[in-house]
């Protein structure tokens, strides 16, 4: 059996510790960078629903002047 010395198991501790760092500074890294496609995203999507809102009152809009506009020329046909 391989007896390890003091020095040795440092070594081999500092070495876990810094791969440990490394590997967790990457996943915030990542962490971070996934955030802000997600903020980006949201942003997206809340101007797109505000505009998607928009059109449909415009839409509702034009529905009801059309219902005028159809009802006009029903009364000026039947009067004609």
């Amino acid at each position: 059996m391989n007896d390890i010395d003091d020095s040795e198991l440092m070594m081999l501790t500092d070495n876990v510790h810094c791969s440990s760092q490394r590997l967790l500074e990457e996943h915030e890294a990542h962490m971070a960078a996934e955030q802000n496609r997600k903020d980006e995203s949201q942003s997206q999507l809340e101007k797109t629903s505000k505009t998607l809102i928009d059109i449909k009152s415009g839409v509702e809009h034009l529905t009801e002047k059309l219902k005028v506009l159809k009802s006009v020329c029903r009364t000026v046909y039947f009067y004609d």
